[in-house]
């Protein structure tokens, strides 16, 4: 059987439990014919994450007696390569704010970075429209911000590989809004001995 896997940049595919068929039963017994377990192992056309992907088998014969065979492979054999999984990791930083009544956070996020993926390939971390954002639009200090929208992956082989776990969470704080009162007037009075002046207006 074929042991589908991961993408790992590789066209090798592991192969289980295969057996000969219509060998002298004595051979087989004796050893003197088998399998080389070094060669159960299939090959695909290219590296590339894809399902039903057409295998070519690599088995050879050993033993005393594997001149007296010719070893027929199998040509029906598939695997299932699924895309590599990725994780961002670095350092996310935030900037504090005003209270504007929005959870969106301004993010810096040139110090993140993809881990885990195969040495050599073609692979890029796009994160131009990546947007932050604060767990809600209160003003408070050291406030949770993550990434409201993820980065997206560049380069030759990014359709082998998928993120699944995006940035490390970073604090910023919002602080309070400043107001102002506009347009007050104080409003005319008789003298009454007292230091209250009643207010009109106000924005």
């Amino acid at each position: 059987s074929v042991v589908d896997r991961p993408y790992d940049g590789t066209t090798r595919v592991e192969l289980t439990g295969a057996q000969l068929a219509n060998a002298v039963a004595s051979d087989l017994a004796g050893g003197t014919v088998a399998l080389d377990s070094s060669t159960e192992y299939g090959v695909m056309s290219d590296k590339n994450a894809r399902a039903n992907k057409l295998l070519t088998a690599q088995y050879e014969l050993t033993g005393a007696d594997q001149d007296n065979y010719i070893l027929t492979l199998p040509t029906d054999l598939t695997a299932d390569i699924a895309k590599a999984q990725l994780t961002v990791t670095g350092t996310l930083t935030a900037e504090d704010r005003p209270y504007n009544g929005m959870t969106t956070a301004t993010i810096d996020t040139s110090n993140l970075s993809l881990s885990d993926y195969v040495a050599g390939d073609e692979l890029t971390l796009e994160l131009a429209n990546a947007t932050g954002s604060f767990v809600d639009a209160n003003a408070g200090v050291a406030k949770t911000v993550t990434l409201s929208t993820s980065g997206s992956l560049g380069g030759a082989d990014r359709e082998n590989y998928e993120i699944v776990s995006n940035a490390p969470t970073t604090t910023a704080t919002i602080t309070p809004k400043l107001l102002t009162v506009d347009g007050v007037t104080v409003a005319p009075r008789t003298y009454d001995a007292t230091a209250i002046a009643d207010l009109l207006g106000g924005t």
